[in-house]
């Protein structure tokens, strides 16, 4: 009744399709449009907020938890594209054993040669991908393996991978990027209630979650420039 009254997100049911009682896929809680809508808002907090340096020394890059909080969030923000792309079946690169380090201008191009339409992950695909999450979220931290960006992503990506799988299947109900495109490690209104949507535009100073920043109440025309 929980989830019926949307006081949860979890969907009650252990079936593994559970998904096509709300419209979705596999045992997920969120449409594809769903998807696509934090997709189109974690893009935009890239394009708004800054992305990873072009180019990044080996000492930054072997210290992630050292790094500012900027290019932790676009970190965050450039996991959650990936999996969401992953997810959807544009992109044939899963997020985490692509073996590409994300901070490197021409790894990213690679990326973006290879990021075509395709088939979306099955179940089992998903699963094996998940196995190399605690590696990825671990490494850097205290008592911990040193990171390696040679053979995963950086921590704060995959720390958005758990978050974004967390909420396509209704475990969690934060997205990993909200409506003015910022993920865990950026300050942000996104916690009032945004009104712009509803306009078609940013609001400003008449919305109360807008009032110091621009949000992306137009995401679907930044999701069709994405």
């Amino acid at each position: 009744m929980r989830w019926l009254t949307c006081a949860a997100d979890a969907i009650p049911l252990s079936d593994p399709n559970r998904g096509r009682y709300v419209g979705a896929r596999l045992h997920f809680a969120r449409t594809d449009e769903e998807i696509r809508r934090v997709r189109g808002w974690a893009a935009h907090g890239i394009q708004r907020h800054g992305d990873l340096p072009e180019h990044m020394s080996r000492w930054d890059a072997e210290h992630p938890w050292r790094w500012p909080a900027w290019w932790m969030n676009a970190a965050w923000l450039r996991g959650t594209v990936a999996w969401l792309d992953w997810i959807l079946g544009d992109s044939d690169l899963p997020p985490l054993t692509f073996k590409l380090r994300a901070f490197d201008p021409a790894d990213e191009y690679r990326a973006q040669v290879y990021r075509k339409l395709s088939r979306p992950p099955t179940a089992e695909d998903i699963t094996s991908e998940l196995r190399h999450l605690s590696g990825s979220v671990m490494q850097g931290h205290e008592h911990q393996p040193p990171a390696e960006p040679d053979r995963y992503p950086p921590p704060q990506w995959g720390e958005a991978v758990e978050q974004a799988h967390m909420w396509l299947t209704g475990e969690d109900g934060k997205p990993p990027a909200d409506h003015h495109g910022c993920g865990d490690y950026y300050p942000c209104p996104g916690l009032h209630r945004c009104s712009c949507e509803a306009a078609g535009y940013c609001l400003r100073g008449q919305c109360p979650a807008c009032t110091d920043k621009i949000c992306n109440a137009a995401w679907s025309t930044i999701e069709e420039n994405y």
